[in-house]
């Protein structure tokens, strides 16, 4: 089950709401295993919104534990507040304590540390139509019963033309290693929750849940894919919060149906108890695993490569006359991306010339930048 989806890039992304309504939004989680907390904070936007959700900034946000111990966490800017390198006591609960701007506060309910199974393995399976990656879990204690993964992606693409020469002083010089544009990896982080229940089976086993389908085509799998899955054992009452966020949201402008106080959370408002706030904090410890998917290992149907965007490639004249060209070398201002030399009888007398969208890939977000986790 599928509950909250973002853009690429994006940490969280409050859902949307009828009206004029604005509640403050919290995002928190305590990681028992490097000693961080991260809370987000910003608030509910209308339906089509034309602008993204509104951070809280000024904040004063802490953390407290049961033994009346208190840390404040830092201000880092766009609503993102944290504290690090915190001794977690794993037998205790903890609870944040937030403090608005303009001196409106909340608090979440006391939670404890969820202990979280690892991730017994990532598999992707093809059909006729593309892939499917499923993830498997389980717990011999039958504890967790309720789950919770989130996964980032990264594939490397090819642009459609190479771009094989850079303009020098408006001379024609050929890349050198690391200077090419035409293969990339695009890096994107969804902020896509799955959660799943193993409460009514009479084992807790997750097997085979899918977290995501590639279609065929898609330049994700045109020539090598990444996903990293962090997984999360969670409590009933937060499995609850987001599948009831999950179903309210899914009709459009019913966050508030049938009752809003069937969705808020753990975090309610101390200056104002008929104030409604949203989100959840919780803690816990996390596992991750990572899966890459190479386009040879598809099978023969699913080897498809993206359809062609349609690049007409032009050319640049280095030989007065001895084209037709669109511009010549000295025409250059530098930006132009040069692809293949064009040569007539072993003579040098053009390069074919094509723009940005065909030729480099950082126009659909790709970098340069090689992650230390490519093979």
């Amino acid at each position: 089950m599928t509950t909250l989806q973002t853009g690429c890039l994006e940490s969280y992304q409050p859902p949307v709401v009828p009206g004029d309504a604005n509640m403050l939004v919290v995002d928190g989680f305590l990681n028992s295993v490097d000693g961080t907390v991260t809370v987000r904070l910003t608030h509910s936007i209308p339906l089509s919104p034309e602008e993204a959700a509104p951070p809280e900034l000024g904040a004063f946000v802490t953390l407290q534990q049961d033994d009346g111990s208190s840390y404040d966490l830092q201000e880092q800017g766009e609503g993102s507040y944290v504290l690090n390198e915190l001794t977690v006591d794993t037998g205790a609960q903890y609870r944040l304590h937030i403090r608005t701007a303009d001196s409106q506060e909340y608090e979440s309910a006391l939670v404890g540390i969820k202990q979280t199974p690892p991730i017994d393995s990532l598999t992707w399976r093809a059909t006729p139509e593309g892939i499917y990656v499923n993830v498997n879990a389980h717990d011999d204690t039958g504890l967790t019963r309720y789950y919770r993964w989130e996964f980032s992606e990264t594939w490397q693409y090819h642009a459609e033309v190479t771009s094989e020469f850079k303009i020098v002083n408006k001379k024609p010089e050929y890349r050198r290693a690391g200077e090419f544009l035409y293969t990339f990896k695009l890096r994107c982080h969804f902020r896509k929750i799955t959660i799943a229940s193993t409460e009514r089976l009479q084992q807790d086993i997750v097997s085979q849940l899918s977290l995501i389908f590639i279609p065929k085509y898609s330049n994700k799998i045109s020539v090598k894919y990444s996903m990293l899955v962090q997984q999360w054992a969670i409590s009933k009452e937060e499995f609850t919060f987001l599948q009831r966020l999950q179903k309210t949201t899914e009709n459009v402008g019913s966050l508030f149906d049938p009752q809003p106080s069937q969705v808020v959370g753990n975090i309610s408002s101390l200056t104002n108890p008929s104030s409604i706030a949203l989100g959840y904090f919780s803690a816990g410890n996390a596992h991750q695993q990572r899966l890459f998917v190479d386009f040879y290992d598809l099978p023969d149907d699913l080897q498809k490569f993206p359809p062609s965007i349609g690049c007409q490639v032009d050319s640049v004249c280095a030989t007065p006359l001895a084209l037709q060209c669109v511009l010549n070398l000295s025409d250059l201002t530098g930006s132009e991306l040069l692809g293949s030399v064009i040569s007539r009888e072993g003579v040098v007398v053009g390069f074919t010339l094509s723009s940005p969208n065909c030729a480099d890939c950082r126009t659909q977000g790709g970098v340069l930048t090689k992650p230390d986790f490519w093979p």
